[in-house]
């Protein structure tokens, strides 16, 4: 989260005492919440592993710049390369970012900025609900703690949750970098075959959803395509069309609906984003259908 400043920005009366409190809370949140958060990260891990292929570093020399760019291989993780869990975290993860470096053009990006953008919004969040709790009289504080909240919230949003992060950003850091420290330096044999199990699980629930999908996207394409057959007949479409027989077009799309055809409204939605409707009718009426139709 980056820190945003505005004309009547508040003078943060964030002291000591309130970090320390705040602090002593969020590490109580962290013992009840971090067996949550190894499991989805192990889960993660394990579903990586099983499910996806490694990544292959290769360095492209352009000539006026160096790149490393990422490549996909058919081979699957094996455990034997890996020690901990902070050893396969730095296997590329198939992405590319610049690094605005002179010479140098794109570098790849490992797991483990995954687990670090994942484990940092985790943080974040339960810093945020627990100011949220104390802004609502739902958390007890101590008078400094809720003045400081209260302050604050006559910002903005988004600038009240910029003024928390420029506050606590140090000891939040510290905070989920040690348990980033602590979580890479599990044996990663131990995690992989202790949430196995939940990445099978996984794969089969997004395996039924793909299949689900899958058929009614073609479900979708056969109503569409039924309703392009009726709408060829009543209503040819040519290049040179008039505005006359462009507003034919959009009158007889809304008959659809009527007798004898009966397309329900979901229905003649399907049409109106096919790739007949796309190529063949003008942007403006594409445009009005999609407005009443959806």
């Amino acid at each position: 989260m980056k820190s945003v400043k505005s004309p009547n920005h508040i003078q943060s009366p964030c002291s000591q005492l309130v970090i320390d409190w705040c602090l002593i809370q969020l590490k109580q949140i962290e013992h009840h919440k971090k067996p949550t958060l190894i499991k989805e990260l192990g889960t993660w891990i394990a579903y990586v592993m099983t499910y996806q292929y490694r990544y292959e570093e290769k360095i492209i020399d352009s000539g006026y710049d160096v790149s490393v760019q990422a490549y996909a291989t058919q081979e699957h993780y094996s455990l034997d390369c890996y020690e901990t869990v902070g050893d396969f975290l730095q296997e590329c993860n198939g992405n590319t970012v610049a690094t605005y470096l002179s010479g140098f053009g794109f570098r790849t990006e490992s797991y483990e900025n995954d687990v670090l953008n994942w484990v940092e919004e985790e943080y974040n969040a339960w810093l945020i609900e627990l100011m949220t709790l104390i802004a609502q009289g739902k958390q007890l504080a101590p008078v400094e703690v809720v003045n400081y909240v209260e302050l604050l919230q006559r910002e903005d949003k988004a600038l009240w949750l910029s003024r928390i992060w420029d506050d606590f950003l140090k000891n939040l850091v510290e905070l989920y970098e040690n348990f980033i420290k602590e979580f890479e330096n599990m044996n990663l044999k131990f995690v992989y075959r202790k949430y196995l199990a939940l990445a099978q699980q996984q794969q089969v629930i997004k395996a039924k959803n793909l299949a689900e999908q899958q058929l009614l996207t073609k479900n979708r394409e056969q109503i569409s395509q039924r309703i392009e057959r009726y709408f060829k007949l009543l209503c040819p479409i040519h290049e040179k069309m008039t505005m006359a027989e462009k507003e034919i077009v959009f009158q007889v799309v809304n008959k659809l609906s009527q007798p004898p055809q009966n397309f329900t409204q979901l229905e003649i939605s399907y049409f109106v984003h096919s790739p007949y409707f796309a190529i063949h009718v003008s942007n403006r009426l594409k445009e009005l259908c999609r407005i009443k139709f959806g």
